[in-house]
């Protein structure tokens, strides 16, 4: 089995409105999931809080594309990965079967334009996390 923790230290609520890895849509904001904890709604997580979902639908090395749309204060934080563009690390990097994935959401930039994510990982049911040695950043996107 795979997991994905979500731990938020920003200082703000956090809503996850969108996660999608590979072909595998696990949270939309608009529609219903087939996972009974973000059924219908925004995958909340508040200050200081911590959240895990399962994603298993392929193994971490089969990983492709990640994309994360986050809610803060009616703003709305989005990233789009694909393998080469991911987070620095070895084997279990990725998310999907045979690992664990937990980000965190640590802060915004000064601008407010940016929300701050980091990663860290292991193999599924192992006590060992590594940390990835580089960030990503959700990028405020503009209202249409």
């Amino acid at each position: 089995m795979g997991s994905l923790s979500f731990t938020n230290v920003s200082g703000s609520s956090i809503g996850i409105a969108y996660l999608k890895i590979n072909d595998t849509i696990l949270i939309e904001k608009e529609k219903p999931s087939e996972y009974p904890e973000v059924k219908n709604k925004i995958f909340s997580i508040s200050d200081k809080n911590s959240a895990i979902i399962s994603y298993d639908e392929k193994n971490w090395n089969d990983f492709s594309r990640i994309w994360l749309s986050i809610e803060v204060d009616g703003n709305t934080y989005s990233v789009d990965l694909n393998r080469d563009h991911y987070f620095y690390g070895g084997d279990y990097r990725y998310p999907g079967e045979g690992s664990a994935i937990l980000y965190f959401f640590s802060g915004f930039s000064e601008d407010n334009s940016m929300v701050q994510m980091s990663q860290g990982y292991a193999k599924a049911g192992d006590n060992n996390m590594f940390y990835s040695n580089d960030f990503k950043y959700l990028n405020k996107t503009v209202a249409t």
